[in-house]
């Protein structure tokens, strides 16, 4: 398995409001992202993509992020845990 340096995101947008959602498929009781690494799984995931939009009778986009930065640290963090707490 290779690092994961990109990644590609299905997402819809209310019309009204402007907010955005990722596009996600409930399997088996589980919800599942459509995100993606590379381009096979993007191609995979568009036919799903477009009959959910449809059915939705909306729109999506798919972003692409390329800025990887690991975070980790910040989330274990004491300073993290006390403000989540307040």
């Amino acid at each position: 398995m290779e690092k994961i340096e990109k990644i590609f995101m299905f997402v819809i947008e209310n019309p009204v409001n402007k907010e955005e959602g990722i596009i996600a498929a409930n399997m088996d009781g589980s919800w599942i992202p459509f995100v993606g690494s590379d381009l096979a799984r993007v191609n995979k995931l568009i036919p799903l993509a477009n009959e959910i939009a449809q059915q939705a009778n909306e729109t999506y986009k798919i972003l692409y992020f390329s800025n990887r930065e690991d975070v980790t640290s910040l989330f274990k963090s004491e300073i993290y845990k006390k403000q989540t707490e307040q």
